[in-house]
């Protein structure tokens, strides 16, 4: 499992969010009235401060409960940056991929992941499709559209299936998965000359919190360690759960986490994200060959 995270100053986010925001202008999208825009102000804002030192000014004036609150607002707000980059900096430069029409959704909903409710997750579940479906192109599989499933991909010359869950709570996460297997039986009833087998994709980030957590590392040297422990340790204790809810046409879990590590060497937050795959038990020959054979790429 490799780790993928940002560890890029300030300005460099910034920066990096600017050409974001043009990149999603250049597909009709009015990015002005989106949170994508503010988060691009208050970061060029941020660098102002940082550059100037205005910011420890600022920092110096304030009671040790506003400093804090005020520093836990920089690192959500840097963690969201780091969801959004997670998505350019994959897919920018492509044409002619069927997810991007997806783009124009991802945009939406409140500005920080803690302000979401049932009525306001659509955007942030398109993100991780967008997100999902950047990971694929990473190991060398091409997302393709299959409505109503989220998308497809083809392995070892078999279509799979992808349908993906974002839990908002632990209690939710088996239930989505299950809810998900479900889906792409269903799919592969509708289309059985396409000989379906599904994969289910699920961020965990917020049903554990993670979205909302900051962890201080040592050094560089521990993120990778961190995040690969913490994925190892999630499908050591979920994988029985989802076995025991598979059907005959789920082949395997890809899980997604992502959160922000502070790096204490440089001072300096880090996105992280991290992709991990469990395969089902019990699978046909044909399909265990299968899964693994993804398995050993995503």
């Amino acid at each position: 499992m490799k780790t993928t995270s940002s560890r890029v100053s300030f300005q460099e986010v910034a920066e990096r969010l600017g050409q974001a925001v043009e990149w999603l202008a250049g597909f009709g999208i009015r990015v002005s009235s989106t949170r994508i825009a503010k988060y691009h102000a208050a970061m060029t804002a941020l660098v102002r401060e940082i550059e100037s030192g205005d910011i420890m000014d600022r920092l110096g004036q304030l009671s040790d409960t506003d400093r804090a609150a005020l520093m836990r607002g920089h690192f959500a707000l840097y963690f969201e940056v780091g969801e959004i980059l997670s998505i350019y900096d994959a897919l920018h430069g492509l044409e002619n991929l069927e997810v991007l029409n997806k783009l124009k959704d991802f945009t939406g909903g409140p500005e920080f992941s803690s302000g979401e409710d049932s009525n306001s997750v659509f955007s942030r579940n398109i993100a991780f499709e967008l997100q999902t479906a950047a990971h694929l192109l990473r190991n060398g599989f091409v997302p393709q559209s299959l409505l109503p499933a989220d998308f497809k991909f083809v392995a070892e010359g078999r279509n799979i299936v992808v349908e993906c869950k974002r839990p908002s709570v632990p209690d939710k996460i088996d239930p989505r998965v299950h809810e998900a297997c479900k889906q792409i039986e269903r799919r592969r009833k509708a289309s059985p000359a396409m000989r379906l087998r599904g994969i289910v994709a699920v961020d965990l980030s917020k049903a554990l919190g993670l979205d909302q957590q900051l962890r201080i590392v040592n050094h560089s040297t521990e993120i990778n360690q961190y995040m690969v422990e913490t994925m190892d340790n999630i499908v050591e204790q979920r994988r029985p759960e989802w076995v025991r809810r598979n059907n005959d046409r789920s082949i395997g879990v890809l899980i997604r986490i992502a959160t922000l590590l502070l790096n204490r060497e440089t001072l300096s937050p880090v996105h992280c994200q991290q992709f991990g795959y469990a395969k089902m038990f019990n699978l046909t020959a044909t399909d265990e060959a299968l899964s693994q054979a993804i398995g050993r790429r995503i």
